[in-house]
């Protein structure tokens, strides 16, 4: 930024582009054109723009303003109600005179005292409501503690991001610190788009729940520019003692007004916290899927090596529909047979392996975390006997160290084909909880991934062939040693 004179003497603010891809540069000077010659009340003025044919760079030159808002802030916040109301009035205004620009970088570094009114600024990022050009080289462009939710997970931003941008300078000013602070970018994301803000005390129950309702996570349930405008004039319009006895006891309708709101935002919070921990999960899962894969392909090839004869049979198939997929690998040989079974994918449900992934931890009571399951199941054909086993991919210690393990469990009362499966429900919980039950843990969880997976292949690689001699059947004593 630059200080300049106009023709006539008038002192100028100018501002040169940092940018040299082109794309930045003219979507700024397309919105810098748009704003040329606009007598906005609440929107700092642009009196030209342009490229400098001597040196190539961009400049935008507007009015020089006096100060930020972030400068009153660091001097004077938390403001009385009755000040923060009229700004965030005039910030507003602002906000209904640029409606057809979503400015995109609402903070308090953009919104300038000039003339005795406060004045929105800076529309670097800015760009077009109806605008269909790809906005791929902005989206990583946001200020950490005014950016919306859309904003986080590169969605489009609409009229409703500036609105909450607005709500978080509201407890600037009311509280003299943003709704949320962070240590990181990525810690700042989480709480943009899975906590609820922090209630501000000490205001009208009114101004509570707009400002609660500004900072809602999905940008439809934010109120419009107009609303937030005719409720901060509402305010405006109380007098002095009027607003005075509303901050020291509200009427009763208005506190439960303002608790409804604060409780519906805590429940979208909540939500949106929920869907965004499944897509990690999910993600998470999806990998894992591909390690067992691999680990399916050495115990394949382990088996074909050993026994060249042994049938192989490798479905990459589906059960009731398309995307609720399982692979099924089976390798037989005399009486032996071998099989194990995984999602393919980890979208939809699989009846057979209860689901492909868990978007919440199945257990509650016990300290094991699982993202996703399979299954390795082997038979010994001349005595029917079977045994199994469940693999869990998972943290036993719910640290979110996830890998691949093996469990099986065994009844108090007696079964024949022991040590057997159990995907993650109850009885499993209570199995891997700290006290006694009618199904247990065959021995401790044996991880069978990466450095282990060749434990694992030889393990069962012995099994099967105690199978396919048909001496394999129950162990004499469980848990086996």
């Amino acid at each position: 930024m630059f200080k300049g004179y106009s023709q006539d003497g008038k002192e100028v603010a100018i501002k040169r582009l940092k940018v040299s891809v082109d794309d930045l540069a003219h979507r700024e000077m397309e919105v810098a054109d748009f704003l040329i010659g606009s007598d906005f009340e609440h929107v700092i003025k642009v009196y030209d723009a342009g490229k400098d044919a001597d040196s190539d760079h961009y400049f935008v030159i507007m009015e020089k303003a006096e100060r930020s808002l972030q400068d009153l802030i660091n001097e004077s916040a938390p403001l009385e109600q009755a000040e923060a109301v009229e700004i965030l009035s005039q910030a507003a205004k602002g906000l209904m005179e640029i409606g057809e620009v979503v400015h995109r970088d609402i903070k308090p570094a953009n919104i300038l005292f000039e003339g005795g009114k406060w004045k929105i600024a800076d529309f670097g990022i800015a760009r077009f409501v109806e605008k269909s050009t790809s906005l791929e080289t902005l989206k990583g462009f946001l200020s950490e503690q005014f950016a919306a939710p859309e904003q986080w997970d590169s969605e489009r931003a609409s009229p409703a991001t500036d609105i909450y941008a607005l709500g978080c300078i509201a407890h600037c000013l009311l509280k003299g610190t943003p709704p949320f602070s962070a240590n990181s970018r990525g810690e700042y994301k989480t709480k943009h788009c899975s906590e609820m803000p922090p209630q501000i005390n000490g205001v009208s129950a009114r101004l509570r729940s707009l400002v609660t309702s500004m900072l809602r996570k999905s940008q439809e349930s934010r109120p419009g520019a107009a609303r937030v405008l005719n409720s901060l004039g509402l305010l405006a319009s109380e007098s002095e003692n009027d607003q005075e006895n509303d901050t020291k006891g509200d009427h009763a309708l208005s506190v439960v007004n303002a608790n409804v709101v604060e409780e519906q935002t805590r429940l979208e919070a909540e939500a949106a916290s929920r869907e965004r921990e499944a897509e990690r999960r999910q993600e998470i899962a999806l990998e894992a899927v591909q390690t067992l894969n691999e680990v399916a392909i050495r115990l394949k090839d382990e088996i074909s090596e050993l026994a060249p004869d042994a049938a192989v049979d490798w479905q990459d198939g589906s059960l009731e529909h398309s995307w609720m997929g399982t692979s099924n690998l089976t390798l037989a040989l005399s009486h032996g047979s071998l099989n194990m079974t995984f999602p393919k994918s980890v979208t939809g449900q699989v009846p057979s392996l209860g689901r492909p992934f868990y978007a919440e931890n199945p257990f509650t009571r016990c300290d094991w975390d699982v993202l996703t399951t399979g299954l390795i199941k082997l038979t010994n054909d001349s005595s029917n006997y079977s045994r199994s086993a469940a693999l869990y991919f998972g943290s036993p210690t719910g640290d979110r160290n996830y890998r691949w393990y093996e469990l099986s469990f065994w009844a108090l009362q007696g079964s024949r084909d022991e040590p057997f499966a159990q995907f993650p429900d109850e009885g499993a919980e209570n199995a891997l909880g700290n006290r006694m039950h009618d199904i247990m843990p065959n021995g401790a969880p044996r991880p069978i991934d990466d450095e282990d997976t060749d434990d694992f292949v030889r393990r069962w690689v012995e099994l099967f062939t105690s199978a396919t001699q048909g001496s394999l059947g129950r162990p004499s004593s469980l848990p086996e040693r």
